[in-house]
C-alpha cells in the first residue's frame, strides 16, 4: 500500500501542474486540399517547435490555437509532401498539398512507443485507429480487432456478460497444455496484465467429477476487458519476432501496443457518446418434433430419474394435445447494453490534458446475469522547458460481473438434456424449490442461472508517469514508471435443499449446499528507461541509436476457500458450513532486461537495423537465468533509391528480418515444492504433499527463431496498396512436463524438450476505388494462413495430450499440427467408404464399424485451427452519410460441441428424428468389401450407445467454417450549417449498427466462434459449454461541444 500511496501522490502532483492557457493565444483555421481541390481528411497541422497539433476533419477543415511570435505551421499527410508556412496576423489560411507519389511519411508506433516511419521498418506492423475500433461497439478492444488485422485469430469464451476473449497471433507457439499463447499488452509504453486467473474447484460430488477449475465452470474474463475502448487512440499489432525482440521474453507471442488519448493543444473540447443495444440469439440447435418424453416408444409413469421416461425423449409420437417447446431458444431472453462516455481535452502550446468517464451496463440473455464497468481516466503532459516534458496518466476501473455457471454442471449442460415437451421456463415451484422433471439428476438451466452464479467485484488502478528530456539536438532520454494493481473478489453460492427432502440442484443435494470464495490480488510495477540519438553522417547516410533498460516485478496472490453443507438454511457464509477447505497460491517473479538497437539509413531509402537484448529472469535456475537474443532487419525502398516513378507503380519496398526471442518458465517450476494435501486438516491435524513434477535444475529458456520476408507496393498514385508477408518461426527448447517412471517418486519431469514450427502468409490489400469531394469509398482485404508442425517432443515420446472430452482429444503428435484432434471414428476403406459390420451375431449388425476405443489407438478426426482467415472491410462516405461493413470468412477449423452428445443420447436433436426406421448404410461390407445391402433399424440404443453413435467423431466433430457479416453500420453527421446557429454543439453523428447479422456455416448448433475453455488456455476445438454468442442492433449518438 505504501508504494501505491506514493505513486498516487506523484500522479496527483503531476496533474496538479498548471494547465493555464498562454495569455497571447489566437485561433487559426482553414481548409487543406490536394492539387485537384479535394479535401485531405486527417491531415496534421502542427505549430513548429511545439507539441501543439490538430487533425483536419473529413472535409479537410482544421482549427488550431497558436501562441507566440513568428509562428510557423507544419502541414503533413500520408501520401503528400509535407510543407511549412509562416503565418501572419490573419485568422484563416488554406493550404494545398502536393501528392508525393508514395506513402513514405506514414508513421507507426513501435517498441516502447517510439514513433517510426513505416518505410524504415524491415518487419510488419499493422495499425488500427480509434474510428475502426468503435465501429462494432464491442465491450472489449480485443473483440473490436476481429477481422481488422491479418494473422490474428480471435475467439470469445461465449456471450455471457464479462466473458473472456482468446487471441493468438501467428499460431500456437508452445507444446505445453497449460501455456499461454496470448500476446503481450502494452498501454502507453507499459505492460498491462491480460491474464485469466483460475479460481477454486467445484466439489467432487453428485454426478460431477472434480473439475480443473474456474476455466471449466465459468467464462472467466481476461483482464484486457478492463480497458475502455473509447479511451484508445490507436492500436499497433507487432506480429513477428523482428518487431517484438526489444520487448524480450514476454513478447514471443506478439505484442499489442495501445496508445490512449492524451489530449491536444487548442480550445477545450468536450466529447460525449451514448449507445444502446439489443442483444439476441439467432442460431441454435434444431430439435426433433415427432416424439415426446418416454423410453422404448412408450410412457411409464412409474419410472423417474436418470433412466426414467421423463428424463429421456424416446417416448411415443407427439399428439395434437402435446406442445413442443424450442427450449434451446426459449431459455434465452433478449439482452441489452448501455454504454455512455464523456471526455474533456485541451491544452496550449506547452500543456495538454485529457480526462474521461465511461459506464458500461450489460444485461445478459440469461436472466440475472450482468456486467457493469465504470472507468475514469486522467492524462496530461507539461512542457516544463523547451527540452523537458513531464507526462503521465491514471485509470481507475470498477466492475461487477454476475455470470452463469458453465462446464460439466453448467446451464448449457443442463439445457442439452432438457426434453422438448417440458417448458424450460417453468422452473420454480411456489415453495421456491426447483421444478425438475428428473429429480436432482438433471438441473433446470434457468434455476441454475438464478441460484448458482459467480459474482465478481473488481477494482483496478493502472497508472504511469515519466519524463522526456531532449538533452541535445537529436539526443533524448525517456523514463517512465508504471503500476498495475487490482483486486478481484469472487463468490459462488449454491444453496442446499430448502427443506429436508426437497429437490435441489445436483451438487447442492449431494453436499448440502456450498459456498466458494476467491480473493485475487495482483500488482505489477515496471520501469523503462531508454536513450535515443538521431543524426546524419552526410547527405547520404543517417543513423539512429536506442539503448535502454527495463525492470518488472509482478505479484499474484490467490486465496480460495470452499465450505460445504450449510448448517442453517439461507445463511450463506463460510462460517455456516460443516466442511471447510482452503488453499492459497502466491507467485512472485522479476524480470530485468537491457537492450539496444542501431539503424543506419542510406539516401532515405535503404535501412539496416541491428538489435539485441539480454534478459534476466527469476524463474530460471542460477547460471541459466541470463540469456541474450539478437535481431536484424532490412528495408529496401527500391522506388526511392532508384528514382522509379510511374503511373502504375509509384512505391515499392522489400523487407526482411531475422530475430530470436525467449520465454522463461512459470514461477517456482525450477524446484520441487509442496501443496496442501486434500482431506486435511483431518481431526485437527494438517497435511501437505509433495508436487508430482520433478524439475530439471539446469532448465534453459525457450527460444523462438523467426524469419520474415515481405513487400509493400502502391499502385495508381497509392489508390491501391499491397502488403505481403511470409514468415517462419521455430520454437525450440520448449519447457515441457513429460511423463517419467513412477519408480522415480514423481509423475512428470519438467525439462527442455521439443520444438514446434509455424509458417504462414499474410496479405493486406487496401484501396480507394472512389475518391471525390462528395463521395469516398475505401476498402481493405485481410487474408492469412498459418501451418504448424510438431518437429519433436522428447526421445521416446511421440505425443503430448492436451485435453480429453469424452472420446475426443486435443493433442500434439510428432509430425502433426497444433490443433489436431483425435478420437473414435467410423472405420473407412482407402476410398473413404464406411465399413459395415456384417457379423450376424453382433448387436451392431448392419451398422458402421468404429475404430478402437482405447485412447492410445484413437485416430485423427480433425483440426481445430482454421485453414485460412479473411475479411473485407468497406467504408463509403457520401456527404454526411457513412456506410461501413465488415465481412469475415473462416475456412476450416473443426469443433466439437461438448453438450451435443447429451442431446443425442436423450433424443432431443433432429438428428435422432429418424428413429425406429429401417435404413441401409451406404458403404461396403467388412468381410468381402462388396456394397452394403444389410438393413438395420435405428432404435433407441443406437443413439444412446456411446460406442455406436453419440461419441463418434464423425457425428460430434463438425466443420466450423463460417462466413459472417461481423458488423454493418450506417451513420449520418449533421451538417455544420445546421449547428452554426448555436455555439454549444460543434458536431453530432447518429448511427445504427448491426452486429453478427448474417452467419453462414455448416456447423449445426449455436454460433461456433467460441471456445469452451478460458482465454489463454492452450486447448482448442471444443465449444458448447458456455453461453452462445449473440447478434445485436446498436443505436449510437456521438457529439462534440
Amino acid at each position: 500500500m505504501g508504494r501505491t500511496r506514493h505513486l498516487l501522490h506523484l500522479l496527483f502532483w503531476l496533474f496538479a501542474l498548471p494547465l493555464t492557457l498562454a495569455a497571447q493565444t489566437r485561433e487559426v483555421s482553414g481548409t487543406i486540399t490536394n492539387s485537384k481541390g479535394e479535401p485531405v481528411p486527417s491531415a496534421t497541422v502542427q505549430q513548429k517547435g511545439t507539441g501543439n497539433s490538430v487533425a483536419a476533419s473529413a472535409q479537410g477543415r482544421y482549427s488550431i490555437t497558436v501562441s507566440g511570435a513568428n509562428i510557423v505551421l507544419l502541414i503533413s499527410s500520408a501520401g503528400f509532401t509535407s510543407t511549412e508556412f509562416p503565418i501572419g496576423d490573419a485568422a484563416s489560411y488554406d493550404f494545398q498539398l502536393t501528392e508525393s507519389g508514395s506513402l513514405s511519411e506514414v508513421v507507426v508506433t513501435g517498441a516502447f512507443g517510439v514513433k517510426q516511419r513505416k518505410k524504415t521498418l524491415g518487419y510488419n506492423v499493422q495499425e488500427v485507429n480509434s474510428a475502426e475500433l468503435a465501429k462494432g461497439k464491442e465491450n472489449s478492444f480485443i473483440n473490436a480487432l476481429q477481422g481488422k488485422v491479418s494473422g490474428v485469430n480471435i475467439n470469445s469464451t461465449g456471450g455471457a456478460p464479462g466473458a473472456g476473449t482468446d487471441i493468438v497471433i501467428r499460431g500456437i507457439s508452445s507444446l505445453n497444455p497449460g501455456a499461454n499463447n496470448q500476446p503481450l499488452i502494452i498501454v502507453d509504453g507499459m505492460p498491462v496484465d491480460n491474464s485469466t486467473v483460475v479460481g477454486s474447484l467445484m466439489p467432487s460430488a453428485g454426478s460431477n467429477g472434480n473439475q480443473a477449475g474456474s476455466r471449466d465452470q465459468f467464462a472467466t474474463a481476461n483482464r484486457g476487458l478492463d480497458i475502455n475502448p473509447d479511451d484508445i487512440e490507436s492500436i499497433s499489432v507487432l506480429k513477428g519476432a523482428g518487431a517484438t525482440a526489444l520487448y524480450g521474453l514476454q513478447a514471443a507471442n506478439g505484442v499489442i501496443i495501445i496508445t490512449t488519448k492524451k489530449g491536444a493543444a487548442g480550445k477545450m473540447v468536450v466529447s460525449a457518446s451514448s449507445s444502446a443495444s439489443i442483444d439476441f440469439l439467432t442460431k441454435y440447435p434444431e430439435i426433433q418434433k415427432k416424439y415426446r418424453e418416454g423410453q422404448g416408444g412408450r410412457i411409464n409413469i412409474a419410472q423417474t430419474g436418470l433412466l426414467g421416461t421423463r428424463f429421456q425423449t424416446f417416448g411415443p409420437a407427439i399428439s395434437a394435445q402435446d406442445h413442443v417447446y424450442e427450449n434451446f431458444r426459449d431459455a434465452f431472453d433478449n439482452g441489452a447494453r448501455y454504454n455512455n462516455s464523456i471526455s474533456v481535452q485541451g491544452g496550449n502550446g506547452k500543456s495538454t490534458y485529457y480526462t474521461s468517464f465511461s459506464s458500461l451496463n450489460q444485461k445478459g440473455m440469461i436472466p440475472t446475469t450482468k456486467f457493469n464497468r465504470y472507468t475514469f481516466k486522467l492524462a496530461g503532459s507539461t512542457q516544463v522547458t523547451d527540452r523537458f516534458q513531464v507526462l503521465g496518466s491514471a485509470t481507475l476501473t470498477s466492475s461487477r460481473n454476475v455470470q452463469p455457471s458453465a462446464g460439466d454442471k453448467g446451464i448449457m449442460t443442463a439445457l442439452s438434456y432438457h426434453t422438448t415437451t417440458v417448458d424450460v421456463r417453468d422452473y420454480i415451484r411456489p415453495d421456491g424449490t426447483i421444478n425438475s422433471y428428473a429429480g436432482s439428476t438433471i438441473d433446470n438451466p434457468l434455476y441454475v442461472a438464478r441460484f448458482s452464479q459467480l459474482q465478481s467485484n473488481l477494482f483496478r488502478f493502472v497508472g504511469n508517469m515519466g519524463f522526456s528530456w531532449n538533452i541535445l539536438n537529436g539526443l533524448k532520454f525517456d523514463y517512465k514508471i508504471g503500476g498495475d494493481f487490482y483486486g478481484d473478489n469472487r463468490t459462488r453460492i449454491v444453496p442446499g435443499p430448502i427443506f429436508p427432502g426437497a429437490v435441489a440442484l445436483d451438487l447442492a443435494a449431494a453436499t448440502g449446499g456450498y459456498i466458494a470464495e476467491d480473493r485475487v490480488s495482483f500488482r505489477d510495477v515496471t520501469s523503462n528507461a531508454f536513450l535515443t540519438y538521431n543524426n546524419k553522417i552526410n547527405e547520404d547516410f543517417d543513423y539512429s541509436v536506442l539503448v535502454g533498460n527495463t525492470i518488472q516485478n509482478t505479484y499474484t496472490d490467490l486465496i480460495s476457500a470452499r465450505g460445504e453443507g450449510f448448517s442453517s438454511p439461507n445463511f450463506f457464509d463460510l462460517s455456516n458450513t460443516a466442511n471447510l477447505y482452503n488453499n492459497r497460491v502466491t507467485t512472485r517473479r522479476r524480470y530485468a532486461g537491457i537492450f539496444g538497437t542501431a539503424k543506419i539509413g542510406f539516401r532515405n531509402a535503404l535501412y539496416l537495423e541491428l538489435s539485441g537484448r539480454n534478459d534476466y529472469s527469476s524463474t530460471l535456475p542460477p547460471g541459466n537465468n541470463s540469456f541474450f537474443y539478437p535481431a536484424t532487419s532490412l528495408s529496401y525502398v527500391f522506388t526511392d533509391l532508384h528514382k522509379i516513378s510511374g503511373s502504375v507503380l509509384n512505391y515499392g519496398k522489400l523487407r526482411a528480418s531475422y530475430a530470436q526471442v525467449g520465454k522463461d518458465a512459470s514461477p517456482y517450476s525450477d524446484r520441487v515444492y509442496y501443496y496442501p494435501a486434500s482431506g486435511f486438516p483431518f481431526n485437527g491435524v494438517g497435511g501437505i504433499r509433495r508436487g508430482g513434477t520433478y524439475a530439471d535444475f539446469s532448465l534453459l529458456p525457450e527460444k523462438q527463431k523467426s524469419i520474415e520476408l515481405g513487400t509493400e507496393l502502391h499502385f495508381l498514385a497509392s489508390r491501391i496498396t499491397l502488403d505481403l508477408s511470409v514468415y517462419q518461426s521455430k520454437n525450440v527448447d520448449q519447457i515441457l512436463s513429460v511423463p517419467i517412471s513412477y519408480a522415480s517418486g514423481y509423475f512428470n519431469y519438467l525439462t527442455n524438450s521439443g520444438s514446434i514450427r509455424n509458417r504462414g502468409v499474410e496479405v493486406e490489400l487496401g484501396g480507394s476505388p472512389v475518391k471525390t469531394e462528395a463521395l469516398t469509398w475505401t476498402a481493405t482485404i485481410n487474408w492469412s494462413m498459418n501451418r504448424s508442425k510438431v518437429l519433436s517432443i522428447k526421445e521416446g515420446i511421440t505425443e503430448v495430450p492436451f485435453y480429453n472430452e469424452g472420446r475426443v482429444s486435443n493433442k500434439l503428435v510428432v509430425g502433426g499440427s497444433a490443433g489436431d484432434m483425435y478420437g473414435v471414428a467410423y472405420q473407412r476403406n482407402d476410398d473413404g467408404q464406411l465399413i459395415i459390420n456384417d457379423n450376424t451375431a453382433s448387436a451392431q449388425y448392419g451398422r458402421p464399424l468404429v475404430t478402437p476405443s482405447a485412447a492410445n489407438l484413437w485416430v485423427k478426426v480433425g483440426n481445430a485451427i482454421p485453414d485460412w482467415l479473411g475479411s473485407l472491410n468497406n467504408s463509403v462516405t457520401y456527404k454526411g452519410f457513412n456506410l461501413s461493413f465488415l465481412l469475415e470468412v473462416k475456412k476450416g477449423g473443426d469443433m466439437m460441441d461438448v453438450t451435443m452428445r447429451n442431446s443425442i443420447r436423450n433424443g432431443v436433436l433432429k438428428i435422432t428424428e429418424n428413429r425406429y426406421q429401417q435404413i441401409v448404410f451406404q458403404g461396403v461390407k467388412a468381410t468381402d468389401g462388396r456394397p452394403n445391402d444389410i438393413p438395420t433399424i435405428l432404435d433407441e440404443n443406437y443413439y444412446r450407445d456411446a460406442d455406436v453413435f453419440n461419441n463418434i467423431a464423425d457425428v460430434i466433430v463438425q466443420d466450423a467454417s463460417w462466413v459472417r457479416l461481423r458488423n454493418v453500420s450506417i451513420g449520418y453527421e449533421l451538417p455544420r450549417k445546421w449547428l452554426s446557429a448555436q455555439k454549444v454543439v460543434k458536431s453530432a453523428n447518429l448511427s445504427v449498427t448491426g452486429s453478427n447479422f448474417i452467419l453462414q456455416t455448416p456447423y449445426k448448433g449455436y454460433d461456433p466462434q467460441s471456445t469452451a475453455y478460458g482465454s489463454g488456455y492452450n486447448v482448442y476445438g471444443f465449444t458448447g459449454s458456455n453461453i452462445p454468442n449473440y447478434s445485436s442492433v446498436i443505436f449510437s449518438l456521438n457529439a462534440t461541444f
